[in-house]
């Protein structure tokens, strides 16, 4: 076949030369509808290659956009795992702290951490800061109302009076539980005269509170052992004194407050 190019040539010269040969013409009319022909077809190929790389793409993005999709929906779930997860290792951490630093009954600290409290109180006042006082608190005949109540009776009047310290205090970290049915109240700037009338005051509160238990419920008494801080003594010292003047107060009919300056 000729090439477009000399066809095109070709027809060019023979219509400068209109030599009207019809048989020439009727070739140069047919070589020129062949081209064409072919044009067209490599045009129509050409098009279908296009149409199925367009078609291809879209599906390529089609595919990709439901993949980008299948990840955002993967990655939030993965993000809602991690904050459920970060949520539940936070409320983790603080029950694991407050275990840690608090009584599980009564919710007041523990011994460790009230000890350190006082140290603390105490490294102020020997900076300079004003003294305290501190009060070590028992439940008279604690075992009879256990053995008379019950033990669930016995849990119930400890909370009262944690609840109850904690109400005149305002402040959960100035109380602790030292064991069984003792209890450290730190009085944070008080002097003598003021702690004993806060001492007495509790143990009037205390003992006008009525617990279930028999018909008519019953009261239960608290006797409190107070001292001040001495600067530059030990804790060991304070809590000695503390717990002597606890012991008189016992020893000398309960229900009193007995003060050691």
């Amino acid at each position: 076949m000729t090439h477009p190019r000399d066809l095109e040539q070709e027809i060019e010269a023979e219509l400068q030369a209109g030599s009207g040969d019809a048989g020439t013409a009727r070739r140069l009319l047919g070589e020129l509808y062949e081209s064409y022909r072919d044009q067209r077809r490599l045009l129509d190929r050409l098009v279908r290659i296009s149409d199925q790389f367009q078609r291809a793409e879209r599906d390529r993005g089609q595919a990709f956009a439901a993949d980008y999709r299948r990840e955002v929906r993967r990655i939030e779930k993965l993000v809602r795992i991690s904050d459920s997860y970060q949520t539940m290792l936070h409320d983790l951490n603080h029950r694991l702290l407050t275990l840690s630093t608090r009584d599980d009954l009564t919710g007041l600290l523990n011994r460790r951490s009230l000890r350190e409290r006082v140290l603390a109180e105490m490294t102020a006042v020997n900076r300079g800061d004003s003294g305290f006082a501190l009060a070590f608190v028992d439940i008279d005949h604690f075992k009879v109302i256990n053995d008379t109540w019950g033990h669930q009776t016995g849990d119930a009047v400890l909370i009262s009076l944690a609840s109850t310290v904690i109400s005149h205090l305002g402040d959960d970290r100035a109380c602790g539980r030292w064991g069984g049915e003792e209890f450290l109240i730190l009085f944070a700037g008080y002097d003598g005269e003021r702690v004993v009338a806060a001492a007495n005051h509790l143990r009037d509160v205390v003992g006008s509170i009525r617990h279930a238990g028999g018909p008519d419920g019953f009261s239960a008494t608290i006797s409190l052992g107070v001292t001040l801080y001495r600067p530059g003594e030990t804790l060991d010292m304070v809590l000695s004194r503390a717990d002597a003047a606890l012991y008189q107060a016992k020893e000398t009919g309960r229900n009193r407050v007995v003060y050691l300056p």
